[in-house]
């Protein structure tokens, strides 16, 4: 009897070692910062000093809430080959004054979605001031909405450069009111590599109706660099060009500029330039 009862004891003792190892499990890491984990992305935010370059990798696909860069920190997001789901709203990732956003993909694959609700200018990673730089090194930006509105994977009023990866925006055809890959607002825009991509909704052959590749809104201060190396799956539509724009290379399918107001500029072809009249738009080695 009393080695049954000794060996109960003991099973028991076993059993209650065995409890703090599955409480430390319930908590699962889903980013890193050098080798510190966290299980949230806004934990991992929280901790980013001003100023000091910081790196912040995915270490699973997961959802979750849409988030800002804060104000003079530089926050590098490396996919890592996951895909991080940001849900649906007016903004996935919104930059601060001074701020830099740079998403890049060390593995393969890595995905960054947004899905934008009813109402205008709803867009995946936005900035609204000169001070505020994002860079678009690796991984797929990927925008969607179901709305009646223009809708942008990226747009910037302050420098953005894309060296890689694949910047699309897809879901809707409307006039006027389509899939907008890159929104350009008075900012340097500098493309060196990657796809664009801008789909509007499914035609019944199977293809898609064009969206916008890159919009330039009040431009007059926009200067634009694209690499002969960058890949263009959609339309150049309503550029609202107000001074010199230059594109100095770039294949682009199915060349279509149309003002914003509606009303088309007069085109001329001479030598592989697209010029728009009086407007002092240039559009250099177009295929």
């Amino acid at each position: 009897m009393k080695k049954r009862i000794l060996s109960i004891l003991m099973s028991l003792c076993m059993l209650i070692t065995l409890i703090p190892i599955t409480v430390l499990a319930e908590g699962e890491s889903v980013v890193k910062i050098g080798e510190t984990e966290y299980e949230t992305l806004a934990s991992a935010i929280s901790v980013v000093k001003q100023e000091t370059p910081t790196t912040i990798t995915l270490l699973k696909s997961f959802t979750a809430s849409s988030f800002e860069i804060p104000s003079n920190t530089n926050i590098t997001l490396d996919l890592n080959g996951y895909t991080l789901d940001l849900g649906e709203g007016k903004y996935g990732v919104e930059l601060n004054s001074g701020s830099t956003f740079t998403l890049t993909d060390s593995g393969n694959g890595g995905v960054l979605k947004f899905r934008g609700t009813s109402g205008s200018n709803r867009t995946a990673i936005y900035s609204s001031g000169s001070s505020q730089t994002i860079n678009i090194q690796g991984g797929t930006v990927e925008m969607t909405s179901a709305g009646t509105n223009a809708f942008y994977a990226v747009k910037a009023t302050g420098p953005l450069n894309i060296s890689g990866g694949t910047v699309k925006a897809s879901g809707l055809d409307s006039i006027y009111k389509k899939p907008i890959a890159i929104g350009a607002q008075s900012s340097s825009l500098v493309i060196t590599g990657g796809t664009i991509i801008a789909e509007g909704s499914p035609k019944s052959d199977g293809s898609y109706a064009a969206g916008i590749g890159i919009e330039f809104k009040n431009a007059s201060s926009c200067t634009v660099s694209i690499a002969d190396s960058v890949h263009f799956s959609c339309t150049m539509n309503d550029i609202d060009a107000q001074n010199q724009i230059t594109v100095t290379g770039g294949v682009f399918n199915n060349i279509d500029l149309t003002g914003t107001s509606g009303s088309s500029f007069t085109k001329s072809t001479i030598n592989g330039t697209v010029d728009l009249n009086n407007n002092e738009c240039t559009f250099t080695n177009v295929i």
